[in-house]
């Protein structure tokens, strides 16, 4: 999860109030906690459909073959362990993408690679220090797509602002300088399961805070890392340059380091600061998305699209960010191909150039598009790009009101321990295709945890919970199963539906 779509703040809406009803008993060693959670809270407070509903029926057993599968951490541990960290045109993403097509060619599959081009950015050497008032190393790493600095380096005084009002206040105080944009998560977002919220709030002091900084005279930036949790790990990600601004080096420091910085210019004296950075950019690099149907029956033309980047960044091996999104795809996809032929068109895209700028997902929209049907066929998608937590159900384009008419949609995920939220607008994949009408589902797995390892060197395979990443894989197979089977057309947004007026 990257790019420089900020996740937005998510209304949190109360479900439909509808009888409660007895809990289904799911039979593995753990009960899942959403769930759990879930009843506790009264939330699942949504009739089930009788046992004889097909669709009903096939989202339980898309759920529970899933859930009992080993599979997505079999794919997960492949990608993190056998092939490593994935940049877009890398050698590296090359092989995951030969990896991936050829189990889903063995599982019969219609497979195809489509060529896109992306950014390819490489970090090269890195270091930065205190200088003055005393002598201090830094843990920092280059934000993607960061120009480099000379090669001996920029020295100069530091200056902190936690936003782009405190930035432009300083007006010509910046010339010179550097510029640390040190704003913490908000501890009240993610003490309330919102980090993904706080990361939102924060991520365009990153994106674009290299670019505002120059066009006050800033000769670099440095960038607290956007997490919520640290052991003296920076975190990278996209930043982008702004068009007719100077471009400055940019990179991202540790939050000990943020911190420590903090503390000397509290002192009142000034404080120096060294920054070294080799980066390299080849403004296109070819790499590919790969795309795989399992054709519809009774409608092949309408598709139900599953979505995951299989892209990562350099530093970790991309094990949660997002090897286990890529898991949970093709684990849920081979829970629906289990259930036999589904009435509509299934689709996986893996995409590449998610976290340079959602590249591969431009590049598939462009080519799906056609008149009169921006959509592309396309009756919903589900996206995959959360990492791994307790799962706590799907947020989408449609309110719950909305989805009234589809009964055996909202009552089979509700029945299985998944709640459908609104937002009105988010980032991500699928961003394009919610803006076209069509109905979008984004995995939200518990993102207390995500935000310790994203973009980092940590983010590895021993991050991931096979017992989490199984739930999260039946969740998605059962919303999957449900509208890949569903006779009822999929409610579209009410934007969507206004503008058809």
């Amino acid at each position: 999860m990257s790019g420089f779509d900020p996740r937005p703040t998510i209304p949190w809406l109360p479900t439909i109030p509808l009888p409660t009803i007895p809990l289904p008993t799911i039979p593995t060693r753990r009960a899942s906690r959403a769930l759990l959670a879930a009843a506790l809270a009264g939330v699942l407070a949504v009739p089930v459909l009788a046992a004889s509903d097909p669709t009903a029926a096939a989202a339980r057993r898309a759920f529970d073959a899933a859930r009992e599968s080993s599979l997505a951490y079999e794919v997960v541990e492949h990608l993190a362990d056998r092939v490593g960290p994935r940049p877009g045109g890398s050698p590296a993403h090359a092989t995951a993408v030969q990896y991936v097509s050829e189990l889903l060619t063995s599982w019969g599959f219609t497979v195809r690679q489509d060529r896109v081009s992306v950014l390819r950015w490489q970090r090269g050497d890195e270091s930065g220090e205190v200088v003055a008032p005393v002598h201090q190393r830094l843990s920092l790493v280059a934000l993607g797509g960061s120009v480099p600095t000379p090669p001996a380096g920029i020295e100069a005084e530091l200056v902190e602002v936690r936003s782009f009002e405190e930035l432009s206040g300083l007006g010509d105080r910046v010339r010179g300088r550097v510029v640390l944009f040190n704003r913490p998560f908000d501890p009240a977002l993610v003490a309330a399961g919102r980090a993904d919220d706080a990361y939102g709030a924060t991520s365009g002091l990153r994106v674009f805070g290299a670019s505002r900084a120059a066009a006050q005279g800033a000769v670099a930036v440095l960038v607290r890392s956007l997490a919520t949790a640290s052991l003296r790990s920076p975190h990278t990600g996209i930043m982008v340059y702004e068009p007719d601004r100077p471009r400055v080096p940019a990179a991202a420091v540790a939050i000990e380091d943020a911190d420590l910085l903090h503390r000397l210019l509290a002192k009142g004296a000034p404080v120096k600061v060294r920054v070294r950075l080799a980066s390299t950019t080849d403004a296109a690099a070819p790499s590919v998305n790969l795309i795989a149907d399992l054709p519809g029956t009774a409608a092949p033309r309408e598709i139900v699209l599953l979505a995951a980047h299989l892209d990562s960044w350099d530093l970790g091996t991309g094990a949660v960010d997002n090897a286990s999104g890529v898991g949970m795809v093709l684990g849920a996809a081979r829970a629906v191909q289990a259930l036999g032929p589904s009435r509509r068109t299934l689709r996986l895209l893996l995409s590449t150039g998610e976290e340079t700028g959602y590249e591969g997902a431009r590049a598939y929209w462009a080519a799906i598009a056609k008149p009169g049907d921006p959509g592309g066929g396309h009756v919903a998608a589900i996206e995959c790009d959360l990492g791994v937590g307790r799962p706590l159900g799907f947020v989408s384009n449609v309110p719950t009101a909305n989805l009234a008419p589809l009964a055996d949609v909202v009552a089979a995920i509700h029945s299985l321990g998944a709640e459908i939220t609104y937002a009105k607008d988010r980032g991500g994949e699928i961003e394009t295709l919610a803006e076209h009408g069509v109905p979008v589902f984004a995995l939200r797995p518990d993102p207390s945890r995500y935000f310790d390892v994203h973009h980092t060197a940590a983010d590895t395979l021993d991050k991931v919970d096979a017992v989490e990443l199984r739930e999260n894989t039946a969740a998605v197979a059962a919303l999957a199963a449900t509208l890949a089977n569903s006779t009822l057309p999929v409610v579209p947004p009410p934007a969507a539906a206004e503008a058809k007026k």
